[in-house]
């Protein structure tokens, strides 16, 4: 005679929970988006911001800040990609234009800007997601708004495209 239905759904979900409470160490990111934010409101926000953002680029939060940016050349890419000192976010501070962009921010903020991109650009909550978390700039995820609420698919739909 087998088990009863009931106890193998139960075993089941044990192990269920079990599993997905694993630990996965890492190490804190030197720099979180909550250490740049503050110089971006000071600095970038005043012309990054609402309907007429400059460049059509806000950065607001932490999505918009780390989304796609305008480029001459299809696909758009994004602002924090790659994580090095090609991204996007980061060429802008040292070309000089007319918005003198390269001007904008001191060596301490340059510094923490960068070592926030090329560390991965982390989200501000280091303690909310331990072990790993789903970057939305990867193909693992597709974001999507549904009545002004953003939605992450984590196993996206083939309507909806992850790249910019």
């Amino acid at each position: 005679m087998g088990l009863p239905v009931n106890c193998v759904l139960a075993t089941g979900l044990v192990l269920a929970v079990a599993g997905c409470n694993e630990a996965r160490e890492r190490e804190e990111p030197p720099v979180v988006f909550a250490d740049i934010d503050p110089i971006l409101q000071e600095h970038c926000v005043r012309c990054h911001s609402g309907p007429d953002a400059a460049a059509n680029y806000s950065v607001e939060d932490y999505l918009e800040t780390i989304r796609c940016v305008p480029a001459d050349e299809p696909p758009p890419p994004p602002a924090t990609l790659p994580s090095d000192s090609t991204a996007p976010i980061l060429v802008v501070l040292e070309r000089p234009d007319p918005d003198l962009h390269a001007e904008l921010l001191n060596a301490a903020q340059t510094e923490a800007l960068t070592t926030w991109v090329v560390e991965g650009a982390f989200p501000a909550n280091r303690s909310t997601h331990p072990g790993q978390w789903t970057d939305p700039r990867t193909g693992d995820v597709a974001l999507r708004l549904d009545s002004a609420i953003l939605v992450v698919l984590e196993r996206p739909d083939p309507i909806f495209t992850p790249s910019c």
